[in-house]
């Protein structure tokens, strides 16, 4: 598969220069990334409804990871404390103000599911009733 192609290619140019292979590696490397720029956005479906159910059965988790915390963020409910600062650990912490509530999410994931979030975000259908 060219992306694995891609990601071998890459891993001998960062961490095997000394095989002397660099300029042979980083000519492959150019023309396996510009295959695979090509070629992977196509492995999620060809069409705009094939991207869009491809996408949806994917990240369906992550969709509905998003939407839950989005919900939970602009709430002012002070009550949820699923996402308040430990106070266990408060010593340990040069937190001014320790009884705020923590908005910054971070996601961790594969490429496909990047490739279908962006799809979904992309393709949706406005006014879309689907539930994700």
């Amino acid at each position: 598969r060219i992306p694995d192609v891609l990601d071998n290619v890459r891993f001998d140019v960062l961490h095997n220069p000394h095989l002397g292979l660099t300029a042979t590696l980083h000519k492959l490397y150019s023309n396996a990334k510009d295959m695979a720029d090509t070629v992977v956005p196509q492995e999620y479906g060809t069409t705009i409804l094939q991207k869009r159910t491809v996408a949806i059965k994917v990240c369906r988790s992550l969709l509905h990871k998003i939407r839950d915390d989005l919900l939970i963020a602009r709430t002012d409910n002070k009550t949820d404390m699923r996402y308040m600062i430990n106070m266990d650990y408060s010593a340990d912490l040069p937190i001014n103000t320790m009884g705020r509530r923590i908005r910054t999410r971070l996601y961790f994931t594969s490429e496909s599911h990047l490739h279908t979030l962006i799809n979904v975000l992309r393709f949706a259908a406005e006014g879309d009733s689907c539930k994700y």
